[in-house]
């Protein structure tokens, strides 16, 4: 089976593309953001688009590539409900606007979304992270941000093998590490 294609976006952004072709936006920002390759114009169809929190260099380009590549947002109630009201389809809103919140699992097409808690600050509801699993069998977590809940840790430890995204230090360095070894963060 072909890997899994994750591509680094600058600062927290991500996609994951799994072998079936169906790709994961997570916390893409492109607009203003010095570390970003690429602009957003080169991000053509996602499935889903998932935020961790609502500051802008995590969030502030959503509304605009949720139109442009016609995924479906998935984070948690209050920031959902501020995509809705800037003109998102509900139709691209986890479950029609509503979101979710902390500890809740969805399965959609095959992909397993479970969110976490996480330690931020944030304006709208409460920062997250999520444990996503593909349906090649890639078990895989994202914190979006810096700090971690012991939520986060046990869900994150409790996958055979994961990815981990988190800077390394201040610069826009990203670490790859296995369950195996010790998180760089």
């Amino acid at each position: 089976m072909p890997p899994v294609k994750i591509r680094w976006f600058g600062h927290s952004g991500f996609s994951l593309q799994d072998p079936s072709g169906k790709t994961i936006l997570i916390d893409p920002w492109f607009q203003g953001n010095p570390t970003a390759p690429s602009g957003p114009e080169e991000v053509r169809k996602a499935e889903f688009l998932l935020l961790t929190h609502d500051h802008f260099d995590h969030a502030a380009d959503a509304a605009a590539l949720a139109r442009q590549t016609g995924a479906l947002v998935i984070g948690i109630f209050e920031l959902i409900g501020d995509l809705k009201a800037k003109g998102v389809p509900e139709s691209q809103l986890l479950h029609g606007g509503i979101g979710m919140n902390v500890g809740g699992t969805v399965v959609l097409n095959g992909f397993s979304f479970t969110m976490t808690e996480a330690r931020h600050s944030c304006t709208l509801g409460a920062p997250v992270g999520y444990v996503i699993q593909t349906p090649s069998g890639l078990p895989s977590t994202t914190r979006g941000i810096r700090a971690s809940s012991p939520a986060w840790r046990s869900s994150a430890n409790s996958i055979p093998s994961t990815w981990r995204s988190c800077r390394s230090g201040r610069s826009s360095r990203w670490t790859t590490a296995r369950r195996r070894r010790r998180p760089p963060c």
